[in-house]
């Protein structure tokens, strides 16, 4: 079962990392550009 278990866990693990590393980079620069329009505007 443990041979089974783990090669079916870490991929699990490896891409929810990168699915929230992928996010992180998509919401991160936007959230900087909402501030700098925040203080373009003020």
């Amino acid at each position: 079962n443990n041979h089974f278990q783990k090669p079916s866990e870490f991929p699990l693990v490896g891409i929810l990392d990168l699915l929230l590393y992928y996010v992180l980079l998509a919401v991160i620069p936007s959230s900087f550009k909402y501030l700098s329009k925040g203080t373009y505007l003020s």
